[in-house]
């Protein structure tokens, strides 16, 4: 399962910024590689069952917009995902 911590654990740091305030979304960003990312978890709090805990996470391309979101459920596969694109 992919989360907040997860995140916080590859470098991300929250950027309220980028947040999404109507819906309580929290954003993150993560400078890597000559690449900027933006990550967000949708759980819960999201109206998704704890079990289905994931990680959107794309490629800023253009101030704040993101080329294509990508969703990371299984464990790593945000550490892998950031090494391969």
């Amino acid at each position: 399962m992919q989360n907040d911590n997860t995140l916080l654990e590859l470098g991300f740091k929250h950027h309220k910024e980028w947040d999404n305030k109507q819906v309580g979304t929290k954003h993150y960003k993560l400078d890597f590689n000559n690449k900027i990312f933006r990550a967000m978890v949708y759980d819960a709090s999201s109206g998704f069952p704890n079990e289905l805990t994931f990680v959107t996470i794309g490629i800023v391309v253009n101030g704040n917009k993101v080329d294509r979101w990508r969703d990371c459920c299984s464990d790593g596969s945000v550490g892998r995902l950031i090494n391969i694109i």
